[in-house]
C-alpha cells in the first residue's frame, strides 16, 4: 500500500502515514542502506521491528523528498541528526505514522481499534472521571483514543516518571470521525495544557499534539 496520507497541517508541519504491505526485501530495494544503518539493521532480529525501522526512514524521505538521519537521546526520543525539523514517530501493526515540525515539539500516536485489550487495562491507565466520561456506545475506539491522547502527552512532556493516571488527565469530549480536545500534564514541578487533535483512518486512531 505504502504511502496513504502525507498532509501539512500547519506551517512546516507535516503528519504522514504508510501502511506496509511490503516485504523486508521490497523496502530495502527502494532504500539503500549506508554501512551503519546496515549494521544496526542486521542486529535487529524481531521481524516486525525492521519493517518497522526501515519503513519509517523511507516515509520519512517521503515526507521531506530528501534523506535524514534519525538519531536517540538516552530516553529513546527521536531527533534528525540536522536538528531541521522536531519529530515524533509511532507505529501499531501495519500502520507507522510520522509528524514533523520546523517550530514546535510534536508528539504522535496511533493504535488499531479492532483489538479489545484496552477494555481490559482502562482502569489502570484513566481516572475515575475519565472512565465515566466515556460512551459505552462507542467505547473501545474512545478508549483508544484516551490512550493514544496520553501517549502523545507522554512523549511531548518527556518525563520517564509521568503517570497515565495520576499525572495525564483528558477533558471530556464528543467523539467524532476527527476532532480536538484539551489534555493536561500535572506534575510535581508543573501543570501543563495541551490541545490534542485526532481523525480515524481505516481501522486505526491516530492523536497528535504541538506545542
Amino acid at each position: 500500500m505504502g504511502l496513504i496520507l502525507k498532509k501539512e497541517i500547519a506551517i512546516n508541519c507535516i503528519i504522514g502515514v504508510w501502511e506496509i504491505t511490503e516485504n523486508i526485501n521490497e523496502l530495502l530495494s527502494v532504500h539503500k542502506l549506508n554501512i551503519n544503518d546496515q549494521k544496526y539493521f542486521d542486529k535487529i532480529t524481531n521481524q516486525s521491528r525492521k519493517l518497522e525501522w526501515i519503513t519509517t526512514r523511507i516515509l520519512l524521505k517521503n515526507l521531506l523528498s530528501e534523506n535524514k538521519k534519525i538519531i536517540y537521546n538516552e530516553n529513546g526520543k527521536p531527533f534528525l541528526s540536522d536538528n531541521s525539523y522536531k519529530i515524533s514517530i509511532a507505529h501499531s501493526k501495519k500502520m507507522v505514522t510520522l509528524i514533523l515540525s520546523k517550530k514546535n515539539n510534536v508528539a504522535i500516536d496511533v493504535e488499531n481499534i479492532l483489538s479489545e485489550r484496552v477494555n481490559k487495562v482502562n482502569s489502570k491507565f484513566l481516572s475515575e472521571k475519565e472512565i465515566k466520561s466515556i460512551n459505552s456506545k462507542n467505547k473501545t475506539a474512545q478508549l483508544y483514543v484516551y490512550w493514544c491522547a496520553k501517549e502523545a502527552l507522554y512523549k511531548i512532556f518527556n518525563e520517564k516518571n509521568l503517570n497515565f493516571k495520576k499525572n495525564i488527565f483528558i477533558e471530556p469530549f464528543n467523539l467524532k470521525k476527527e476532532g480536538s480536545f484539551v489534555g493536561n500534564i500535572i506534575s510535581q514541578e508543573s501543570t501543563d495544557k495541551f490541545l490534542l487533535n485526532y481523525f480515524f483512518l481505516s481501522n486505526y486512531v491516530i492523536v497528535w499534539c504541538s506545542k
